[in-house]
C-alpha cells in the first residue's frame, strides 16, 4: 500500500470511489492534495460538483449521465477550483461503473492533475495562434505587395507595349515619306547627265538608307523589349544563307578590296529549320560590323555543328576579321544596348550602338547565345549559337530563304507594254511609282482603294497587281483575299507595298494570296526586278490588251470548265515541282477551288498545308482520273 501511495504521489495521480446509490465518496490522500481538500471535508456528491470549474460543470455533468445510462467507461479533462486556495488546476479522468447482482453499485475514478502539461499546451497554442495571426498578416501583406507589384508589371507592360505600338506607328509613318523621298532621288538619278549631281543625289539615298536603319534598329529592341517578337521557321541550307549574306555584303566588300573567305565544317547538318529572317539579321550585323572595322586583309564567314540530338542541332556562326579589333575591358560592354567600343564623340566609326544588343536578344530567342574575341590591332572574332531543327533535303525546296528564285533568263523576255495595276491610296507614291514602273515600259492603271481595285479587276484584265497593305476602308490583305475568289485571278500575281517590314506583315500577305512582299521605301531595281520575276513565272505574253467593259451576267460568279481545268492544271504542275505556290493557291477560299476540287477539297487542302505534295499529287491525279471516267 505504501508502494502505490509513493507512484500515485509521484504521478500526480489520485483516485475515488462513489457510492451511486447515497452520492458519498471516498478520496485518496493524493487526490485531496489535488482537489486541496482535508479529511474534515464533507466528501458528498453535490461538494464534488462545486469543487468543478462553472465553465466545465454541465458538459461534465453530461459525460456522467451517459455512463450511468449506459454503463460505458468514460474520460475527461475538466479544471477543478482546489477547495483551500481557489487555485485552477487542470485534471484528466478516468472513470468506470461496478456491478453486483447486475446493478450499479459504485462508481470508480481515477484522476491526474495535467495543470503543468495543460499549461504549456495553452501556451504553445496561443504561440501558435500568434504565428498564425503573424503569418496572415504577413500573407495579406504580401499579397497586397503581390496585387502591387502585379498592377505595376502591368503598368509596365502595356507602357512597353503602348511604346512599341507608337514606334511601329511612327515607322510605319516615317517609311511612308521616305517611299517618296527615295523613289524619288532614284529618278533624279536615272535623270541627272552632270556627274556631281548624281553624286549628290547617291548622298541622299545613303543617308535615306542610313535613317531607315536606325528606325529599324529602334523598332526591333522596342518590339524585343515588349516580348512582341515571334519566331517564323522555315526551311533553308546553311551554305546558301551564308552565300546570301555575303552577297549583300558584297558591293561593301569589294570597295574596300577585302578577301571573303567561307568555312561550312563538314558536319553542319545540309537542310536546317529555323527562322531565316533573323539569322539573316544576325549574321548581317556580324558582316557590316567586320567590313566597317577591316582596312584591309579578310572577312570570313563560318558555320560549326556543337551539339546535334537527332532532332535539333546547336549551331555556331561566326565571323572573323582582320580590323583594328577591340580592347578586352569593353568587350563585354558591346552587347549591352547603346554601347559602343568607343563611346567618345570623336569617334571615326558611327552607329547607334543597337546592333549588337539586338542580336543577343535573338540569339537567346533561338534558344542560344553571342559572345565576341577581340584582341586589338589584330581582328574580332563575332559568334551567336542557335537551337534549330533538322530537316529532310527532299524538302529544301520549300525552304523560306529566297522567294525570288530565278525561272527564266529574264533579259530575253520583252515585258514592254506589260499592264499593271497600282493599287495606292498615298498621291505622292503613286505618282512616284507610276513614273518608276512606265520609264521601265510597263502600262499602269491608278486605283486609291481595295474597293476600287476589285471593281477595275471585274472590268478589265491585268497580269500583275501591286498592292498596297493599309488603306482607309478595305485594306490590301482583305483585297487580295476578295481577288483570289473572283473567276480566273487564282494566278494573277499580286505584290505587296507595305511600310510594315516584319515577317510576320510578310507571312499575313501570303496567307491572305499575295506572291510576294516588297518593304517600303521601295528601290527601283527590287521593284523592277520583282515584277519581272513574277510575269515571267506567271507566263503570261505581254502586252494584254485591256477589254471593253462588260456587265457581269449572274452567272459570272461561276467557274466554267475551261477555268476548272486551267486550275487542275496549274495546281498539278505546281505540285510536281514542289512549288510553294501550291500552299498560296490552296489556302483561298474561292468558288473555283470548292468546283474544280469538290468532295475532296479538304483532303487535297489538308495534305498541301501539311507540305505532303507527293500524297496530294496522287490525290489530285486519282481526283482528275475518276472525273474523266464519269463523263
Amino acid at each position: 500500500m505504501y508502494l502505490l501511495e509513493v507512484a500515485q504521489r509521484a504521478a500526480h495521480i489520485g483516485y475515488s470511489e462513489t457510492n451511486i446509490v447515497t452520492g458519498i465518496w471516498q478520496s485518496s490522500p493524493m487526490l485531496d492534495e489535488i482537489y486541496g481538500i482535508d479529511r474534515f471535508y464533507i466528501r458528498h456528491f453535490e461538494n464534488w460538483v462545486n469543487l468543478i470549474h462553472p465553465d466545465d460543470r454541465e458538459q461534465l455533468l453530461n459525460i456522467l449521465a451517459e455512463v450511468k445510462k449506459d454503463g460505458t467507461p468514460f474520460r475527461a479533462q475538466y479544471r477543478v477550483i482546489r477547495y483551500k486556495d481557489g487555485q485552477c488546476c487542470w485534471v484528466e479522468a478516468w472513470g468506470s461503473i461496478e456491478y453486483e447482482n447486475s446493478r450499479p453499485v459504485r462508481f470508480i475514478c481515477t484522476v491526474m492533475d495535467i495543470t503543468e502539461r495543460k499549461l504549456t499546451e495553452i501556451e504553445l497554442d496561443q504561440y501558435r495562434r500568434s504565428l498564425e495571426a503573424q503569418v496572415a498578416e504577413r500573407t495579406k501583406a504580401l499579397d497586397q505587395s503581390n496585387k502591387r507589384l502585379a498592377a505595376a508589371l502591368e503598368v509596365a507592360e502595356a507602357a512597353s507595349m503602348a511604346k512599341s505600338d507608337f514606334l511601329a506607328n511612327m515607322s510605319h509613318e516615317i517609311r511612308t515619306p521616305m517611299n517618296a523621298i527615295i523613289g524619288m532621288t532614284g529618278l533624279l538619278e536615272q535623270e541627272a547627265m552632270d556627274p556631281g549631281q548624281r553624286e549628290k543625289l547617291k548622298r541622299i539615298t545613303a543617308a535615306g538608307d542610313h535613317l531607315l536603319a536606325l528606325i529599324e534598329d529602334i523598332l526591333d529592341l522596342s518590339r524585343i523589349e515588349a516580348s512582341k517578337v515571334v519566331l517564323y521557321p522555315s526551311i533553308f541550307r546553311p551554305r546558301d544563307l551564308v552565300a546570301q549574306c555575303i552577297n549583300l555584303l558584297s558591293d561593301t566588300i569589294n570597295d574596300k578590296g577585302l578577301r571573303v573567305e567561307c568555312h561550312i565544317e563538314p558536319g553542319v547538318p545540309g537542310v536546317l529549320l529555323g527562322d531565316v529572317a533573323r539569322i539573316k539579321q544576325i549574321l548581317i550585323n556580324f558582316g557590316s560590323n567586320a567590313v566597317k572595322f577591316t582596312e584591309r586583309g579578310f572577312i570570313q564567314f563560318s558555320v560549326f555543328e556543337i551539339s546535334n540530338n537527332g532532332e535539333s542541332a546547336l549551331v555556331r556562326f561566326e565571323v572573323e576579321d582582320t580590323g583594328i579589333g577591340i580592347d578586352r575591358e569593353v568587350i563585354d560592354r558591346i552587347f549591352l544596348a547603346f554601347e559602343q567600343a568607343d563611346s567618345s564623340t570623336t569617334r571615326r566609326y558611327g552607329g547607334t550602338g543597337l546592333g549588337l544588343a539586338i542580336c543577343k536578344r535573338l540569339a537567346k530567342l533561338m534558344g542560344g547565345e553571342v559572345g565576341a574575341e577581340s584582341t586589338l590591332g589584330l581582328g574580332s572574332k563575332f559568334w551567336f549559337t542557335a537551337r534549330l531543327e533538322l530537316a529532310n533535303e527532299l524538302d529544301a525546296s520549300e525552304g523560306g530563304e529566297s522567294m525570288l528564285q530565278p525561272v527564266a533568263d529574264l533579259s530575253t523576255v520583252d515585258f514592254n507594254g506589260a499592264r499593271i495595276l497600282l493599287v495606292e491610296d498615298n498621291s505622292t507614291n503613286q505618282e512616284i511609282t507610276k513614273d518608276v514602273l512606265e520609264k521601265a515600259g510597263f502600262c499602269v492603271d491608278l486605283s486609291d482603294s481595295g474597293r476600287d481595285a476589285l471593281e477595275r479587276i471585274k472590268l478589265g484584265s491585268y497580269e500583275l497587281i501591286l498592292m498596297d497593305t493599309q488603306m482607309p476602308g478595305m485594306d490590301g490583305i482583305e483585297c487580295a483575299r476578295q481577288i483570289r475568289k473572283m473567276p480566273g485571278c487564282f494566278e494573277v500575281p499580286i505584290i505587296a507595298l507595305t511600310a510594315n517590314a516584319y515577317e510576320h506583315n510578310r507571312l499575313n500577305c501570303l496567307a491572305a494570296g499575295m506572291n510576294d512582299f516588297i518593304a517600303k521605301p521601295v528601290k527601283v531595281s527590287i521593284l523592277n526586278e520583282k515584277i519581272k520575276h513574277w510575269l515571267a513565272q506567271s507566263n503570261q505574253k505581254p502586252p494584254i490588251p485591256k477589254p471593253q467593259p462588260v456587265l457581269p451576267s449572274p452567272q459570272d460568279n461561276q467557274p466554267v470548265d475551261h477555268e476548272i481545268e486551267r486550275f487542275l492544271d496549274k495546281l498539278e504542275e505546281l505540285l510536281e515541282t514542289k512549288d510553294s505556290a501550291a500552299f498560296r493557291i490552296i489556302r483561298s477560299d474561292s468558288a473555283l477551288l470548292a468546283s474544280a476540287l469538290g468532295s475532296r477539297e479538304n483532303e487535297i487542302r489538308r495534305l498541301i498545308e501539311s507540305f505532303e505534295y507527293v500524297k496530294a499529287l496522287e490525290a489530285l491525279r486519282s481526283l482528275r482520273a475518276s472525273t474523266r471516267q464519269d463523263t
